[in-house]
């Protein structure tokens, strides 16, 4: 008897998902404002502070939006699981952070500076490296896997391997 592991249409699609990561202790203390508002349907309402330079709201659709309120955990089962899952179908998977200097890529990401594994406040790569070791660890003797890791950062139009020892050497010859 075969069988045979198929994945779902929902699950081989590229989802963009959008997160509002919530304010850090700066903007707390500085009582800075939000400028969104999460509409139904996975809408975004953004309004720009500076009115006078932008004064209407913009309105953003995604596949998925996470409020400043999701918790990390609930962020990585919704948008990384599934590609773990996938991951291990034999399908690549790509995880692709994108927004300007200060929007919480690396919060979302990387999470808190917490050396404990299970905090609340760990990001969606400790999370995904645990899942996967843990899997392979778990995983019946005749199997045998090969693991390919890219950790890549886009900067002023420049790509940079963050796991290479000549982009740390190349990042200090810049500066």
């Amino acid at each position: 008897q075969t069988h045979v592991h198929t994945m779902s249409k929902k699950s081989n699609n590229i989802h963009v998902m959008c997160r509002f990561r919530p304010q850090n202790d700066i903007e707390q203390t500085k009582d800075h404002s939000i400028i969104y508002k999460a509409l139904q349907k996975n809408g975004a309402l953004i309004e720009h502070p500076d009115k006078s330079h932008h004064p209407h709201p913009m309105t953003f659709y995604f596949d998925r939006i996470f409020g400043s309120n999701t918790a990390q955990l609930d962020v990585f089962k919704e948008a990384a699981l599934p590609l773990i899952d996938n991951l291990f179908e034999g399908y690549n998977a790509t995880i692709f952070a994108y927004g300007q200097t200060g929007a919480g890529k690396t919060y979302t990401m990387m999470g808190e500076h917490i050396k404990a594994e299970l905090h609340p406040k760990v990001g969606i790569i400790p999370r995904v490296v645990r899942e996967i070791w843990s899997r392979i660890v778990n995983a019946d003797s005749h199997y045998e896997f090969v693991l390919k890791v890219s950790f890549l950062e886009i900067y002023n139009e420049e790509i940079y391997d963050l796991l290479s020892d000549a982009t740390h050497q190349q990042k200090k010859k810049k500066k």
